[in-house]
């Protein structure tokens, strides 16, 4: 199946367009559960054993009114589920039109082909990770809540200089303490926001 291209910014804008129509108060962290559920009318199905027999943490049904997830994850790692939500969503709205090309008969032949199409670095996985990022972690409220804290970072930052410390020794550990407040902010994983604070290229701002 070949996936259109669409760079970053084409996809930040269809995850800042979804947010506009499907959560027009625009408030963090991102309710992404309830607009599923309510908006988009998708029943969340936890199944167990999907990721451990599977390999997958979530899945869109061919049909597109159910999203299956693994139970596992959804009762013990919720910040990992709501990434997971987000980014079937992101299947539902850039790969709505591909996915339903699929000549699919059963739910473990659509499973097959689920994990058929997720292969390391495939433009769709990657594309419904990016617009996961973006729908989680807007962008206008990320660079905000980013510069909020940066003063804390900052006095961290100076001690490290004290000590002699080159940039290259302390900017991981900075990113890290960084992305440590923003992740509950967010409520999403601090490798998310590892990534979008390098998507966004907001590393750049730390001294």
């Amino acid at each position: 199946m070949q996936i259109g291209y669409r760079n970053d910014a084409i996809i930040r804008e269809s995850a800042l367009d979804f947010l506009k129509r499907y959560h027009p108060k625009d408030t963090i962290p991102v309710p992404i559960e309830e607009i599923v559920e309510f908006d988009l009318k998708l029943d969340i199905i936890p199944v167990p054993g999907l990721k451990r027999n599977h390999g997958i943490d979530g899945a869109l049904s061919q049909d597109f009114s159910q999203i299956y997830v693994d139970d596992y994850t959804l009762e013990n790692i919720p910040k990992r589920h709501r990434f997971t939500l987000a980014h079937e969503v992101g299947h539902f709205v850039l790969h709505k039109t591909d996915i339903e090309n699929g000549e699919i008969e059963t739910f473990e032949d659509w499973l097959d082909y689920v994990k058929a199409i997720s292969g390391l670095g495939d433009w769709f996985e990657t594309q419904a990770h990016i617009f996961a990022g973006y729908v989680l972690m807007p962008s206008h409220h990320f660079e905000s809540e980013f510069d909020r804290f940066l003063p804390e970072i900052e006095k961290l930052i100076q001690s490290a200089k004290i000590g002699g410390i080159e940039r290259s020794g302390y900017i991981e550990a900075a990113t890290s303490a960084m992305a440590s407040r923003l992740s509950k902010v967010f409520d999403v994983s601090e490798s998310a926001v590892k990534v979008m604070i390098s998507r966004q290229r907001l590393d750049n701002k730390i001294p």
